[in-house]
Order: C-alpha cells, then sequence, then structure tokens
C-alpha cells in the first residue's frame, strides 16, 4: 500500500490487487486498512517521484515505437503502427514489451487494440496481462468490462452502478440518443472514442536531445573489423562534437541495425564525465564481444544518452597526479562494472535514517551521476528522502569513519547509566576510558520493527583508540557500534 498524509491523517492512495482483493480501498485511513489487512506493508506515497520514474520509463519504451505518451498516474500509451514489423508481429512486441517491464520489477498489464479507449479498458479491466484485441472485435472485448474501464469519472461510475449498469454491454443496449441527457455528453464521448466512432489521439513526449552519429553501409557488413572501424569513426565524431559545448559523456548508447527485426543496443555507463577516446572505446567494444553479426549490419547509430559538463581544472605545481590517479580510478571501476555487471560494483550512498546502520544503502558507481528527470527532461532528485546528508566538520567528526554492520554487545562497567563507562570489553580485550563525551540521543524510527532509545558517547581509551558506543535505556545495555581510525 503507498499512503500520504492529508492534515493529521495517513490515507490509502494505492493498493496492490492482493490487498484489494482482501478488502482495502484507498481513501481509506491507514488504521482502518490496518485493521482490514494486518500483514499489508505500506510506504509513502511520493506523486512526483512516480511522476518522474514513469517519465524514465515512457523515454526508455521510445525503443518500441517512437509514440510514447504517459497517461498518468500510472500508465503509457504507445503508437505502434508499423512498428510491428521491425518486432515480427504484434505479438512479439508486446511480449519484448511486457517481459522487459516484468524483469524490471514492475507489475504490467499491457493491450494492443486499434483505439486507445480499448487497450486502456482491455489492459485496467481485463485481468490479463497481455491482451491483443482484434480490430473488428472491439465490442466483443468490451462488453464483459464494468463501465469505469472506459475511463469514466467517479460521479458518473457511482450513477451507472446504482442504476445496476454494471457491464460496458448493459450501457451499450440503452438507447443512444437517451445518454447525453441522462448521464451528459462524457459518457457518449468516451464510447465512441472506444468503438473507434471518434477520433483520439494523445501527446507524446519529445525524446531528450542529444548528440550523435551514425554512418550506412552499403549493403549488410558482417564484417567485425569493418564495424570497428565505424565504431571508432563515430567516435571521433561525438567526442569533437561534445568538446564544443565542454561537456562529455556519462553514457553512451551504440545501436545496431539489421535489415529485419529490432536494433540490437549495448551500452556504457561512466562514473564520471570523461572524454578519454581508449577508455570510452574500450568500454562499449567490450560490450560488443558476443554481438551477433551472422544475420547482417546495415547502419550503425552512436548516441550520447546523458552528458555532463567538463569542469577545467587547473593543475597543481606539487600534486600533480592526484587528479590524474582520481581519472584512473574512475576509469578502472568504469571497466570492471562493464565486465562484471553494473551491479556488481558499489559504493555507499548516504540516506536520511534515524539508525546509522540503516543510513546508507549500496549504489552502482556507475549511477551516480544518473538521477530521475522531469517532464521536461530536466534532472531532479526522486524524493527528498534521497538527499544526501551533509554535514558540518563538527558533525563528521562526530561520526566514526567505521561503523560495524550491527551494533555488538559489550560489557560495560559505569558508575551511572547516563555517563560514558569507564571501562569495556570488546571481542575478549579491555579497555579503560581516558575520556568520553556526549550523550547523544538518537531515538527509534516510529514506523520501524525496532524500537529503542540510543544514548551515543565517544570513548578515548587509554591506548589511544576511540569508539563509538551507546546505552539503550529499553534493555539496559551497551554496545559498540563504531570505530574512529
Amino acid at each position: 500500500m503507498l499512503t500520504q498524509w492529508r492534515g493529521s491523517a495517513c490515507f490509502v492512495e494505492h493498493a496492490s490487487p492482493e490487498a484489494r482483493g482482501a478488502g482495502v480501498r484507498p481513501g481509506m485511513t491507514l488504521a482502518h486498512a490496518q485493521a482490514v489487512l494486518p500483514s499489508a506493508v505500506f510506504e509513502g506515497h511520493d506523486p512526483s517521484a512516480d511522476a518522474a520514474s514513469l517519465d524514465m520509463l515512457a523515454r526508455w519504451a521510445v525503443r518500441f515505437s517512437p509514440r510514447v505518451g504517459i497517461d498518468m498516474p500510472n500508465g503509457l500509451f504507445l503508437d505502434i503502427t508499423g512498428c510491428e514489423r521491425l518486432f515480427r508481429g504484434e505479438g512479439n512486441l508486446l511480449n519484448r514489451l511486457v517481459h522487459a517491464m516484468q524483469e524490471a520489477g514492475l507489475f504490467v498489464h499491457a493491450a494492443v487494440a486499434s483505439t486507445l479507449g480499448a487497450a486502456w479498458a482491455v489492459s485496467h479491466a481485463g485481468g490479463q496481462a497481455q491482451t491483443i484485441v482484434p480490430a473488428d472485435q472491439a465490442y466483443a472485448a468490451l462488453s464483459p468490462l464494468p463501465p469505469w474501464a472506459l475511463r469514466l469519472d467517479a460521479h458518473l461510475t457511482t450513477q451507472l452502478d446504482a442504476l445496476g449498469i454494471h457491464r460496458i454491454e448493459t450501457l451499450m443496449m440503452l438507447p443512444r440518443s437517451t445518454l447525453p441527457a441522462r448521464f451528459g455528453e462524457a459518457l457518449l464521448l468516451r464510447v465512441d472514442q472506444a468503438l473507434g466512432l471518434r477520433s483520439e489521439n494523445f501527446q507524446s513526449i519529445t525524446p531528450t536531445a542529444g548528440v550523435s552519429a551514425d554512418i550506412c553501409f552499403d549493403g549488410c557488413v558482417t564484417n567485425w573489423e569493418v564495424v570497428q572501424v565505424a565504431v571508432e569513426q563515430l567516435m571521433d565524431r561525438v567526442i569533437a562534437d561534445l568538446k564544443k559545448s565542454a561537456a562529455a559523456p556519462v553514457q553512451l548508447d551504440l545501436f545496431f541495425f539489421g535489415e529485419t527485426g529490432a536494433p540490437m543496443k549495448r551500452s556504457a555507463l561512466l562514473c564520471r564525465p570523461s572524454n578519454n577516446r581508449r577508455h570510452l572505446l574500450n568500454l562499449l567494444l567490450s560490450q560488443c564481444e558476443r554481438l551477433n553479426l551472422s544475420g547482417g549490419i546495415e547502419a550503425v547509430r552512436l548516441m550520447v544518452a546523458e552528458s555532463k559538463p567538463m569542469a577545467v581544472e587547473q593543475g597543481d605545481f606539487f600534486d600533480g597526479d592526484m587528479r590524474g590517479s582520481q581519472r584512473d580510478a574512475a576509469e578502472v571501476l568504469d571497466e570492471l562494472a562493464g565486465r562484471l555487471g553494473a551491479n556488481a560494483v558499489i559504493r555507499p550512498e548516504l540516506i536520511e535514517s534515524h539508525r546509522p546502520e540503516r543510513a546508507w544503502r549500496p549504489s552502482p558507481v556507475t549511477q551516480a551521476v544518473k538521477k530521475p528527470r522531469d517532464a521536461a527532461g530536466r534532472s531532479k532528485k526522486s524524493r527528498p528522502d534521497d538527499e544526501p546528508r551533509h554535514t558540518d566538520s563538527e558533525d563528521a567528526d562526530a561520526r566514526p569513519l567505521r561503523l560495524l554492520p550491527r551494533p555488538e554487545p559489550i560489557d560495560v562497567f559505569a558508575i551511572v547509566p547516563d555517563q560514558p563507562p569507564s571501562w569495556f570489553r570488546y571481542r575478549g580485550r579491555e579497555y579503560r576510558s581516558h575520556h568520553g563525551t556526549g550523550p547523544e540521543r538518537i531515538d527509534h524510527e516510529w514506523w520501524a520493527d525496532d524500537r529503542g532509545t540510543r544514548d551515543y558517547y565517544r570513548i578515548d581509551t587509554e591506548g589511544g583508540a576511540r569508539f563509538w558506543v551507546f546505552y539503550e535505556a529499553e534493555s539496559g545495555r551497551w554496545f559498540l557500534h563504531g570505530i574512529f581510525e
């Protein structure tokens, strides 16, 4: 369930099919929903983050159709007229689209129909993950569906339900001339749009303009050396164009177009912007090692999916190799991510959380520069909770560089509970406290299962080591959570 606060109450905005089956409905208070389904998992709803994610999904779907539109709050429209030939039929196109989204963890219902209204109705109310409605069977496909599948407003849907009209078939049996007078023009408009009696269009997104270059061959090419030379020429052209605007790529997409079938795509992601020709070529060509050229290649296109301004760096007289070392390290990470997979090379990313052990999450190094975009194509943060926490130097000194995966219990000797311990034992070794500062109180998160207030202390031992320990009032126990290094 996705919830949102309105004033002092929390309401359910969206519910999964399982939750709906158990009786949970959007508009319920969270307390009511939990009473209906105690085992439900709920998270906060962020409409702006949903819109940004849907925009990113729409731009991704351009690979299936040049015309993609957004149907808020959770849908896409694709005009696949003529595109089915590239995928050897509508069925193959639909299978690939749905499978790719499911692999990404999305819950998908998709339908192909001759009108937007019929496709929307069947995908939302048909109950099947994939449906293809033949052009001459739109009426038969719509008949058993409920009237709300025609995209009617809630008031009109309630009115039809009160009259016992639970199927579009029943609605169609009413005299057409009486519908506008009884239910308004909107009902007749939606019926006609679904049946194709009135035209309907949608506003397609405008893909973000980027630098690209392409080469067309004279016929099909199956020789890899020829294709490699073409890729090198494209790289030179793209880098030259980017240098004119003092920019560098952070994501490159390479497309191979054959005589039949969908284009083959290979991508290279970078940790930081780079115009190093050798490095960029190595990343792209390593992704093409298993490229199947048996069907022949007619054209190659290199596209800069995302770029960043290149900062002008002034060299240091004494530390001239420092920035070079940073670039070398980034290139090594890029190559490892390209060989092992983007999710195999990660970095810690700070997030907001009361509990220090949950104040970070693993993030692929090649996604350090990637951010969701808004409807205008501008970069934006996905939600406030994702913003890194910025601390001043005093706060930074209060946190250890080394944090244990989970707090470990320790034996202590403390004169009073609200003072740092004068002695403690950690992993069989005893430490005597020379100086201690604190407490810093960190409370629990009300939405999490673990409860308990923690009082943190920084302990300097006689041996010179420094530890971060806390006292948990609820359990009366001491724990060691970090080590300053």
